[in-house]
């Protein structure tokens, strides 16, 4: 009976629709005929940095149900076909081969953006910047310190 409840309690099914702006989604139990879920909002981290990780469509999804009907749970998070990064990456690997990762051991933050980036605001870099393919500076550039330059065109 234990076994049975818990079964009813924590379902694993495929994500069926998303909604960004709600924070939900719809699930599809294909142990149960395909039965669809209502809009049932999904489990994110809290804390002061705010996250947007939705499952996408076709997701294996772990749902919390409450109840015994279909109504009323929550999404715990999606089961990966497979894992991005190594047990010495851990980061946010996106679609297109972006990646934002720590390497632990090279002891290095690693990014990679497919398509550039885009700062809107200040920098400020202390240490050392190595460009080894080219720099393009639209604007006025300001230099306190020295400047050494080498092959000037």
């Amino acid at each position: 009976m234990a076994a049975n409840l818990l079964a009813e309690l924590v379902k694993i099914g495929e994500c069926s629709t998303v909604d960004h702006e709600t924070g939900t989604l719809t699930v599809t139990f294909q142990d149960r005929q395909n039965t669809v879920t209502r809009d049932i909002p999904v489990i994110f981290a809290g804390g002061f940095g705010a996250g947007n990780g939705m499952p996408k469509e076709g997701d294996t999804v772990v749902c919390l149900m409450l109840g015994n009907g279909l109504s009323n749970g929550v999404c715990l998070g999606v089961i990966p076909d497979t894992v991005p990064g190594t047990s010495d990456q851990q980061g946010v690997y996106f679609e297109d081969g972006s990646y934002v990762y720590f390497d632990r051991a090279q002891q290095k933050l690693m990014v990679k953006a497919a398509s550039g980036v885009q700062i809107d605001g200040d920098l400020t870099v202390t240490g050392r910047v190595t460009v080894s393919s080219g720099a393009k500076i639209d604007g006025d550039l300001a230099v306190t310190g020295n400047v050494t330059a080498a092959n000037i065109e």
